[in-house]
């Protein structure tokens, strides 16, 4: 079972990266190749990558791209490089670092659910606050998840969107061909900033439209997130915004076309909602007691 992981990164992110794909190299379960996928020019912060050090090199495969399709990038080494269906292929961002069983959590799982996308982070969309109710394995974010979130039983749980920073497993068949790939998937991001930045929304909206599971287990670690100044996630306001925002466009390119369900019980605007008439209910029996009172 081949198993290969896939990254992108900025000019500004060379050290971060390094001690990433060493969290990688530090795995129980060892991968048979890691793929950096760099373009000539970082479109976002509008600057050249420098010469990629010597250590940095003997870690990974460099794969040159012609466009940069923001974070969505960090797919492309490993879609260019692998054509074997069942080959598998694990997104990574290049700001977290993996516990030694990450990937052989995810793994398992796979086996379970062959035909799933799989990962700690997910979500679903048109429910709960800002339109999205998510849990997440992500510090400080995982902790949050009793409140924003929803049940995920051992045997995980299908979503609507799939985040990346937790990495995602996948499989080449899930993806066009390489000869394909840009006019299929991968241009999208080129005609929209909100897309752009937002590339777990546009894979996932393909996914959906493929009839491709996306699985969400609360087993797989809790990644440690180095994140820097450079990072999209920096201002949670608008990352929250530009979320909001892809999901829209993504819509209108006519992916999302399967969802899943959601009870309502398990939103976060429905336990605001019970958590305000609770609050009611106790100002009132404190008023009605306070006038009780002889």
């Amino acid at each position: 079972m081949r198993t290969v992981a896939t990254y992108t990164t900025l000019p500004s992110r060379y050290d971060v990266l390094k001690r990433s794909i060493l969290s990688l190299k530090a795995q129980t379960h060892k991968l048979d190749a890691i793929y950096l996928a760099i373009p000539k020019i970082a479109s976002r912060l509008n600057k050249p990558y420098p010469p990629l050090p010597d250590d940095l090199l003997s870690l990974c495969t460099v794969v040159e791209s012609k466009h940069d399709y923001g974070p969505l990038t960090k797919i492309y080494g490993a879609l260019m490089m692998e054509t074997d269906p069942n080959t598998i292929i694990i997104s990574c961002d290049d700001d977290v670092f993996f516990d030694p069983n990450h990937i052989e959590i995810m793994l398992k799982h796979h086996k379970e659910y062959p035909h799933s996308a799989i990962t700690g982070t997910g979500a679903f969309i048109g429910r709960g606050l800002a339109f999205i109710s998510i849990v997440s394995t992500v510090r400080p974010f995982h902790s949050w998840s009793g409140f924003t979130g929803f049940e995920v039983p051992p045997e995980g749980r299908a979503v609507d969107l799939i985040f990346g920073v937790a990495g995602v497993l996948y499989t080449r068949g899930m993806f066009p061909a390489k000869e394909v790939v840009h006019d299929e998937l991968l241009h999208h991001s080129l005609e929209d900033q909100a897309i752009f930045h937002n590339d777990d929304v546009l894979i996932s909206g393909y996914l959906s439209t493929h009839k491709i599971e996306r699985r969400v287990f609360f087993d797989i670690p809790t990644i440690h997130h180095d994140n820097g100044e450079d990072a999209l996630s920096s201002d949670i306001f608008k990352m929250i915004g530009r979320l909001n925002q892809s999901i829209s466009k993504v819509k209108a390119l006519g992916l999302f076309t399967t969802m899943e369900s959601l009870p309502i019980s398990e939103t976060p605007a429905w336990r605001i909602f019970i958590t305000i008439i609770l609050v009611i209910i106790i100002i009132l029996s404190a008023i009605w007691l306070y006038k009780e009172l002889p």
